[in-house]
């Protein structure tokens, strides 16, 4: 189940496949600062923990469980400036990279599917 990494990269325009994308995000993560989570800063603490999630991404055809305070897109949107907005069973989180002049990339997402 490779959904959450194929719409990534179906929205970014960009052409690897889920594995390489993966390898290639891991080996560029870091602690974000400058993207805004619904209008919020994150703190120290959670940019570690952030880092870490992304760090710990294993086998991607097990699926990866989105949450309402996604490291990954942080990550995506710090990497490839861009803001995000996610709806995650219809509720609108904001991931605003307010550092670059961005484009908006918009996901939707339910307990099962990320799209």
């Amino acid at each position: 189940m490779t959904c959450v990494w194929n719409a990534i990269i179906n929205k970014l325009n960009i052409n690897m496949t889920p594995q390489i994308f993966v390898d290639d995000i891991k080996k560029r993560n870091k602690k974000i600062h400058g993207i805004l989570w619904n209008n919020h800063h994150v703190t120290h603490k959670q940019r570690k923990e952030n880092y870490e999630r992304i760090c710990n991404i294993v086998n991607i055809n097990d699926g990866y469980d989105c949450s309402s305070f996604e490291p990954l897109l942080f990550l995506i949107a710090k990497l490839y400036n861009v803001s995000i907005i996610h709806y995650l069973c219809n509720n609108k989180i904001e991931y605003i990279n307010k550092c670059y002049k961005t484009t908006i990339i918009t996901f939707h997402s339910n307990k099962s599917h990320f799209w």
